[in-house]
């Protein structure tokens, strides 16, 4: 909840002062640029990781998402790993 809280205060500062010094919030959009870095951050994730933590985080991500982690096809004893 904390994060959400902080993340709000984050884009209301950039946004907020950015508007205040006349620029258009339409000129910061550019969705290539979006995939271009969440490609690369989620590139280096795998590359500098083992498999096992980028799966159990892949799993985590997805718990606190609110899917159930039967649903992500977990066997009871990786179930109760997590």
């Amino acid at each position: 909840m904390l994060s959400i809280v902080g993340s709000i205060i984050v884009l209301a500062s950039v946004l907020g002062s950015f508007m205040m010094e006349g620029g258009s919030v339409l000129l910061l959009w550019h969705p290539s640029e979006f995939i271009i870095i969440l490609g690369a951050a989620l590139g280096a994730f795998i590359t500098s990781n083992p498999l096992k933590v980028v799966k159990h985080s892949c799993v985590r991500h997805w718990s606190a998402q609110g899917a159930p982690l039967w649903a992500l096809g977990l066997s009871g004893s990786a179930q109760a790993a997590l």
